[in-house]
């Protein structure tokens, strides 16, 4: 496969936006990108992002909050496989689904489930 060429700002945008989904498990909003790049506004992250979409970097579930994901070609600029963002991804989900089949401990599981989410963001 190709790889798609970036400019510095942009590989610096992608990073960014990984490093920050890594810590906080949830995508940045593009306040949040533009004040970790040092942007003047989040109007310039719209920019990159627009640029980055045509080259299909990011893909944008349109309507929903922190909806920019990486595609397969940006996971590889930032070094990461396909298979190892969609297992953290939906590991997660499948672990949530397991624990809330136990309904008597539901709501005591859940609870330490969102402790643990708190304590990474």
């Amino acid at each position: 496969m190709n790889k798609v060429e970036v400019t510095a700002k942009q590989q610096n945008l992608i990073f960014a936006w990984h490093a920050f989904k890594e810590e906080h498990g949830i995508p940045p909003t593009h306040k949040e990108l533009a004040d970790s790049l040092g942007f003047k506004s989040a109007n310039a992250v719209k920019e990159h992002y627009d640029k980055l979409i045509k080259k299909k970097v990011f893909t944008n579930n349109l309507g929903k909050a922190r909806g920019m994901m990486l595609t397969k070609s940006g996971l590889e600029i930032v070094g990461v496989s396909e298979e190892n963002d969609f297992i953290s991804q939906r590991g997660k989900s499948l672990l949530s689904m397991f624990f809330k089949l136990d309904l008597d401990n539901q709501m005591k599981i859940e609870d330490e489930i969102l402790q643990l989410q708190s304590a990474h963001q």
